[in-house]
């Protein structure tokens, strides 16, 4: 089971389902059984300051949850983010490497370069928003691959230059297979329970706080529930950094095609 298909929604319809769901779960009690609790356990207003400082306690375990998931996935996204740049870093590196090299076929090497951020732009980011692991390997890393370690320099200073473009293109392969192996990384569904579960908690035991006041009610549960699925929405939206309306963007990849004079 995974939570997939709620990166089809637009950021707008998944922030407000999500604070509809939790909000209307807490206004429940208000309109369909708001005496449920005092009649069934007899909780009086005397009864108050225990349900509220029980309310603190769980309240606070789940606040500290709540926090410690949304600095996880920031992080996560943020890893994320940085192997994109690192990889289009290492890109940059290596095309300036060829262009200081006296080399013939220095065109076709820049070329099969334009072509894999082409690829990464427009086929492997769409793969990537659905969950489709892009294959390792492409056509155009291939031929660069084929080409760039049939050079034999001769020179000193291209020594020095092809001995430092094999790193880069090395790099190249590590921040993209990293890049591969992340996107379906996300939190696993315990998790989620756990988060739901601790809402839940939250919520029954608010609804034994006797308030003679139903205007009130409505106005706390509605507050409260738009802040809880607004910390919600900034941990699912930002789970899985590929997907999604708020996902890691091609910006770099954008950018270094625009530096290659490559239109998209």
């Amino acid at each position: 089971m995974n939570l997939y298909w709620l990166y089809d929604m637009s950021n707008p319809i998944l922030f407000l389902l999500i604070v509809s769901l939790i909000t209307i779960t807490g206004l429940s009690k208000t309109f369909f059984f708001p005496d449920f609790f005092k009649n069934k356990f007899n909780v009086e207003e005397k009864h108050s300051d225990f349900i509220v400082g029980f309310l603190t306690l769980t309240g606070a375990f789940l606040s500290i949850t709540i926090g410690l998931i949304i600095v996880g996935t920031y992080e996560k996204y943020g890893a994320c983010e940085t192997t994109v740049h690192n990889e289009v870093s290492a890109l940059n590196d290596l095309k300036r490497t060829i262009n200081q090299m006296d080399l013939s076929n220095k065109v076709e090497l820049n070329k099969d370069l334009s072509d894999y951020a082409f690829h990464v732009v427009n086929v492997e980011w769409q793969q990537q928003q659905k969950g489709i692991e892009p294959k390792v390997i492409v056509n155009s890393l291939n031929s660069f691959e084929n080409k760039f370690t049939q050079i034999e320099p001769v020179k000193e200073n291209d020594k020095v230059l092809f001995a430092h473009g094999l790193e880069a293109y090395s790099n190249i392969i590590k921040y993209r297979e990293e890049r591969i192996f992340s996107i379906r990384d996300g939190l696993p569904m315990s998790i989620y329970f756990i988060l739901m579960l601790g809402l839940l908690i939250n919520i029954l035991v608010s609804w034994q706080i006797v308030v003679d006041s139903r205007k009130l009610e409505v106005v706390v549960y509605t507050l409260t529930g738009i802040l809880a699925g607004s910390l919600v929405f900034i941990i699912v939206s930002m789970d899985n950094p590929y997907r999604g309306a708020f996902s890691v963007p091609a910006t770099a990849f954008k950018l270094f095609l625009e530096s290659t004079i490559v239109k998209i």
